[in-house]
């Protein structure tokens, strides 16, 4: 199996979409914390972020997208908006290997990556820890259940 990472074109859309919607029922079943973006926002995103993509392929078959990333430029830093991989492959070091790529980006362009992760989310928390990001701040009652978002920093050595 390859695996690539590459930026998201507009024909990644229904893909990105699907997972999404996999990851919300998932959440959703699972009883986890759930983040507020639905289908809408999610494409608006689409339009504005800067979209990195996972795809797996395997012998005569269609490479299929398991996991993405939306982030926005802004000055001086780069703030994730969404990582989320396909439920169906989820553990499969997806997430850590695009925030790796966003981290290599960061360094030579001497940035910051921003990011908020819900309180309760802790293999999110995890995740992030283990790829050297800090806690910088906390917004409280950010989110629709009335739990506070947890704000992260990855500062580039």
């Amino acid at each position: 199996m390859n695996n690539r990472v590459r930026r998201a074109s507009a024909a990644d859309e229904p893909q990105i979409q699907k997972i999404l919607e996999n990851r919300l029922q998932f959440l959703q079943a699972e009883e986890r914390p759930q983040f507020n973006w639905n289908k809408e926002t999610l494409k608006e995103e689409l339009e504005i972020a800067q979209v990195w993509i996972i795809e797996t392929s395997e012998e005569d078959h269609k490479a299929e997208i398991k996991a993405f990333l939306c982030f926005r430029v802004v000055p001086d830093a780069y703030e994730i908006t969404v990582l989320t991989t396909d439920p169906n492959a989820a553990r499969q070091g997806h997430q850590s290997n695009l925030l790796t790529k966003i981290k290599q980006l960061a360094q030579v362009e001497k940035k910051q990556i921003w990011l908020e992760v819900h309180a309760k989310n802790k293999p999110a928390l995890e995740l992030y820890k283990k790829n050297r990001f800090t806690i910088s701040g906390t917004r409280n009652r950010y989110y629709k259940d009335g739990n506070d978002a947890i704000l992260m920093t990855f500062n580039p050595a």
